[in-house]
């Protein structure tokens, strides 16, 4: 990847394919792909076994895939277990500061984000009760009401 960078700043390039195995996809979206696959349970797991210069690479992608509403759980969620694992060695490396600062202020933002939207659904799916219950009532009062 680095190479066809390279070779399209200089202006001799072809248009960028990626290899067969990745089925058409940048290597960030398949990476995103391959783990979205991953159950739930055995993701913490798949996680451990890897090193750390694998999980810098991951980390560096996730800014990117923070951008998809449907997987903000899932990149807080290897964030958290990358942090967890590997914290002091992050802490050290002065190069990945900026970018946990960087995660930070994103997935912050992002997670408040979809806090907002569950809280603005609750308050409609309260309102929505309260309607059918006010319904019901009315329905109640017109049955008991005598016809005269």
């Amino acid at each position: 990847m680095a190479e066809h960078k390279e070779e399209k700043r200089r202006g001799n390039s072809a248009e960028f394919r990626s290899h067969f195995t990745m089925k058409g996809l940048a290597p960030s979206e398949y990476i995103l792909a391959a783990v979205s696959g991953v159950k739930t349970n055995d993701l913490e797991q798949t996680l451990l076994a890897l090193p750390f210069a694998d999980a810098l690479k991951i980390l560096s992608h996730l800014k990117d895939w923070s951008l998809n509403p449907d997987k903000v759980e899932l990149v807080c969620r290897i964030a958290t277990v990358f942090l967890q694992l590997h914290h002091n060695q992050l802490v050290a490396t002065a190069s990945t500061r900026p970018l946990l600062a960087l995660l930070r202020d994103i997935l912050h933002a992002r997670v408040k984000g979809c806090k907002d939207t569950i809280g603005f659904n609750l308050a409609a799916m309260d309102h929505l009760k309260q309607l059918m219950a006010l319904q019901n009532l009315m329905h109640l009062s017109e049955m008991q009401r005598p016809n005269y």
